[in-house]
C-alpha cells in the first residue's frame, strides 16, 4: 500500500553518478550540494550510473536551465567536475539571492 507512494517520492540524484567518482574523490566533492538534485523515480531509476555527458544530450532544454545545469558543454565532462560543481553553486546561489531581493 506504501509502495505507490515511495514510488512518488523525489529521489536524490547524483547528478554525475557517485560511482564514477568514487576512484578520484572524496565524498564531501561526491556529495556536494553541486553534485546534487532530484529526480522523479522514473527520471532517477532511467538515467542508472549513464554517464552524465551522454544522459544529458536526450535532456530538454528547459529542464537544463531549471536544473542549474550550466551552459558550456565543456563542463559535462568528468575531468571538469570540479568547476561544474563551482559553476552550478553560483548559479543556484544567483538565483536564491534574486528571489530574496524580489520578495
Amino acid at each position: 500500500m506504501n509502495s505507490l507512494s515511495d514510488r512518488n517520492k523525489p529521489h536524490k540524484d547524483h547528478i554525475f553518478p557517485k560511482s564514477l567518482l568514487q576512484k578520484g574523490y572524496k565524498l564531501n566533492l561526491i556529495n556536494n550540494i553541486g553534485n546534487l538534485q532530484f529526480l522523479s523515480s522514473t527520471e532517477n531509476e532511467s538515467k542508472n550510473n549513464i554517464k552524465f555527458e551522454e544522459w544529458i544530450k536526450n535532456l530538454e532544454p528547459s529542464f537544463i536551465e531549471k536544473s542549474f545545469i550550466p551552459k558550456n558543454k565543456e563542463l559535462w565532462f568528468i575531468e571538469n567536475y570540479e568547476k561544474f560543481i563551482e559553476k552550478r553553486r553560483d548559479l543556484m546561489f544567483d538565483k536564491l539571492k534574486e528571489e530574496i531581493n524580489t520578495n
